[in-house]
């Protein structure tokens, strides 16, 4: 069991150091389809945790410039009042 883990651990991160490898023509199909499915699903999770991460400082940043928005809002409305 740990050299499946191993294998597939090694197989998924493309690192492939070529110490385990398949050896029937039905083993390297399957790989080729588990490499693919799961590179893909490594790629998708990691792609939609930094998607989550990003929309939290997105909404921070967003927040911040309304805040500057209406302070510089404020600034007008007072040097307009000090000019008067």
């Amino acid at each position: 069991m740990l050299d499946a883990a191993y294998f597939s651990v090694i197989t998924l991160t493309t690192i492939g150091y070529g110490d385990m490898y398949p050896t029937t023509q039905f083993a390297k199909l399957f790989t080729m389809g588990y490499v693919l499915i799961g590179v893909g699903l490594v790629f998708y999770i990691f792609t939609s945790l930094t998607r989550h991460f990003f929309e939290d400082e997105k909404k921070d940043i967003l927040r911040i410039e309304q805040e500057i928005i209406e302070l510089e809002s404020l600034l007008k409305k007072k040097n307009l009042q000090q000019h008067d």
